[in-house]
């Protein structure tokens, strides 16, 4: 996750903060996102923290995400997720909750996150403004506005190949096989409600015929 050499050893039985602690490394690089509400980078030995996932965890290491998280009312508190990659870590426009890849993170929410309902990220889009973030995996969409989470398609069932926006019009696009026949196909949902407009009739009716293509508006 990052370089750390030549950790000289505090005092005995001193308690320590983050803060002093991170002091005792000679090289780590930290990263901040949220006007420093979100700090990440830290080492594996920088200190205890407060919520860990995997929750069997017992010792961490460098292929973990560990950062100090300023919540309401000064409230700080440390996370460590395994896993995470530094591409995807992505600030949502809603200005108090991030996508740590396959986790939704609130700062909000004290000592709390949540899983993504997609099993990665496979693209993402977001408008010039950045009122509007889109991530998906094969199966899934989310969006994301300045609100908060606005919503939620589970209408793909694997076949989800790319999403891009186009104005006010999200369009999802994918190859489907129709009489044994490679064809591509659309689905169009508006980006604020996530109501379906457009698109290849016959994958949207396949769909809303074999599952129940639910559209969800919370986590």
């Amino acid at each position: 996750m990052l370089a750390v050499t030549n950790m000289r050893k505090p005092a005995r039985d001193v308690p320590m903060r983050w803060g002093d602690l991170i002091k005792q490394y000679d090289h780590v690089k930290l990263k901040t996102l949220l006007g420093g509400r979100f700090v990440y980078g830290y080492p594996p030995a920088v200190g205890k923290v407060d919520l860990i996932r995997p929750e069997d965890t017992r010792y961490l290491s460098d292929d973990y995400l560990i950062a100090e998280v300023d919540g309401e009312e000064q409230d700080r508190w440390t996370l460590a997720i395994r896993g995470v990659r530094p591409n995807k870590i992505y600030q949502l426009p809603c200005n108090q909750r991030m996508l740590l890849d396959d986790w939704i993170l609130d700062l909000n929410r004290p000592k709390e996150i949540f899983k993504s309902p997609t099993s990665m990220i496979n693209g993402t889009v977001a408008d010039k403004e950045n009122t509007v973030f889109i991530y998906h995996d094969f199966c899934c969409a989310v969006c994301f506005g300045t609100t908060g989470l606005l919503w939620i398609w589970n209408l793909f069932e694997g076949d989800l190949d790319t999403v891009s926006l186009q104005d006010e019009v999200v369009v999802c696009k994918s190859v489907m096989y129709w009489d044994d026949v490679a064809r591509p196909a659309e689905i169009h949902v508006n980006n604020l409600t996530g109501a379906i407009v457009g698109g290849d009739q016959k994958w949207i009716d396949f769909y809303q015929e074999n599952q129940s293509g639910a559209m969800q508006t919370t986590l």
